[in-house]
């Protein structure tokens, strides 16, 4: 675009309050700049050089992603006090996944204690903290692995694992295959549970 990039727009965006699903086709293969695009609320990023039939994927999986969003009932009168804290921790999540994120820095982003948070999460999610996290951020490496443009490692960083062979189990125990198994269009049986983050 003459004048401005894809952050640009998206940050103007978000200074004008509209809440655009945005998708990022790009040639740059740089880190800071996908993190970025990310922080700004990106839901894909397909790089360049990548195949037609996945770029015409993308708005068909992001609508069907807002279709299931716009379907669950509103929670009454906004929601519990645990609803909505779970909601906001879902939605830093969400925000900042490709960062170092842990259960403290959600539960300071969102105003309430370690302990309350952990309570909460569990019973509303379903699932504990770190589950949820590392569900999350394998969600978003099988994206990037479909493409098949980037190596392991750099998905592993991109996605906020801070060490490849730990994200490689992580992603085994969630989606049953190990990475590369996955991209070669390879499916598993997931296990049960997910190893704790070390800290």
């Amino acid at each position: 675009m003459p004048g401005k990039n894809g952050i640009d727009v998206m940050r103007e965006a978000e200074e004008a309050g509209a809440a655009p699903v945005f998708a990022i086709l790009s040639g740059y293969d740089e880190f800071a700049y996908a993190q970025q695009a990310l922080r700004y609320g990106a839901k894909e990023y397909l790089l360049k050089p990548v195949r037609a039939a996945d770029i015409l994927a993308c708005p068909n999986r992001l609508a069907d992603l807002y279709c299931e969003e716009e379907k669950k009932p509103p929670a009454p009168d906004g929601g519990t006090t645990a609803e909505r804290l779970t909601a906001r921790a879902k939605e830093v999540v969400s925000e900042h996944y490709m960062e170092r994120l842990s259960l403290s820095v959600v539960a300071e982003k969102i105003g309430c204690s370690d302990n309350y948070l952990s309570t909460i999460f569990s019973q509303e999610a379903g699932c504990g903290f770190v589950d949820y996290l590392n569900r999350f951020r394998v969600e978003r490496a099988c994206l990037y692995l479909q493409q098949r443009t980037l190596k392991t490692y750099e998905i592993a960083y991109r996605v906020g694992f801070q060490d490849e062979k730990y994200f490689a189990r992580v992603f085994r125990k969630v989606m049953g295959v190990s990475p590369k198994q996955y991209a070669e269009g390879k499916t598993g049986e997931p296990s049960g549970g997910v190893p704790a983050e070390s800290s």
